[in-house]
């Protein structure tokens, strides 16, 4: 956490209030921090024992008053230069901010251009968003505090994962901004471990009833059920799209050992991800096709590099 109290106090040079929101009923475990006593930092506790990260920002941002929010996890960092393209005082108050760009894991690569409106429609923002063009990541979104009051801050379903936390915060923010401007240096390092990826959760049972409950939540926004309609057609259509496109993402991690490094646990995850999607009855036959491809491409790749290294 020190790391990313530093981070905030270096390299944010807007005028900022910083909010530490402890998960838990006291901060005497972290009285040790050298920032503990700073008085440009402000603790605050949940005073629950087990409050989830949805209950923790909604917690922490009931403490701002107004203004831009913007949430860093404790184990992600803000990049030198953060917002640095960015004028905050030129933008009205249902304005929004996308940062289009992060690092992960000690990379330096990104693109880097100047800052410019993102001029499209709400449906626009909605397809871009579903289709992938922006990174679905809480820290990628600079916000107002009235919007935030707006949207009715983020909502969780109780499953462990933030991807329903991400996608419908997301598309509300995008409905209710009435401009939409994009900075393109990266703002943070966010640090990916096995630990906090999906680590298997789309290939259990519960995944479609998870997919779905995404699905209802945008398509009871008529914004977002009109940027739906116009992509899938269906909720059918979408709820195939979106498994086919989170089991080519799980196959892409499992390649690149996110999730583990031993070949055996890799096949196992490989076998996993061919039984789901070959029983899957909502992944269509050609969308099959390609998931069983890249399989037993990645597989083929894994096997190889393994006898190599006997």
């Amino acid at each position: 956490m020190d790391k990313a109290i530093q981070s905030a106090l270096l390299n944010v040079n807007h005028r900022k209030r910083i909010i530490i929101c402890i998960n838990g009923k006291s901060t005497k475990r972290y009285e040790k921090s050298k920032y503990y006593r700073d008085t440009r930092l402000e603790w605050f506790c949940t005073l629950k024992p087990k409050a989830s990260i949805v209950d923790s920002f909604n917690f922490a941002i009931s403490k701002v008053k107004k203004k831009w929010i913007f949430v860093l996890s404790d184990d992600d960092i803000i990049l030198p230069k953060f917002l640095c393209d960015i004028d905050l005082k030129n933008f009205n108050i249902n304005d929004s901010i996308i940062a289009k760009s992060l690092v992960k894991n000690n990379s330096s690569t990104y693109l880097s251009r100047p800052p410019n409106l993102f001029k499209s429609t709400k449906k626009e923002r909605i397809q871009n968003l579903l289709i992938g063009r922006f990174h679905n990541h809480v820290s990628l979104f600079i916000f107002r505090k009235e919007i935030f009051d707006k949207i009715g801050g983020f909502k969780s379903t109780g499953y462990p994962n933030g991807f329903y936390f991400d996608t419908i915060f997301h598309a509300h923010l995008m409905c209710n901004s009435n401009n939409i401007y994009e900075s393109h240096l990266p703002v943070i390092q966010r640090n990916e471990t096995m630990i906090q990826t999906s680590a298997k959760f789309y290939l259990n049972r519960y995944v479609r009833k998870y997919m779905l409950i995404i699905i209802e939540s945008l398509w009871s926004d008529p914004n977002c059920k009109e940027a739906c309609l116009s992509i899938f057609r269906t909720r059918a259509k979408q709820l195939d799209a979106m498994l086919t496109k989170r089991m080519h993402t799980e196959l892409h991690k499992i390649n690149k050992s996110v999730f583990c490094f031993n070949i055996f646990e890799k096949l196992s995850l490989y076998y996993k991800v061919l039984k789901f999607t070959f029983f899957c009855s909502d992944i269509n036959l050609i969308n099959k096709i390609s998931i069983f491809y890249l399989n037993i491409k990645f597989l083929i790749i894994n096997i190889i590099y393994a006898k190599r290294s006997l």
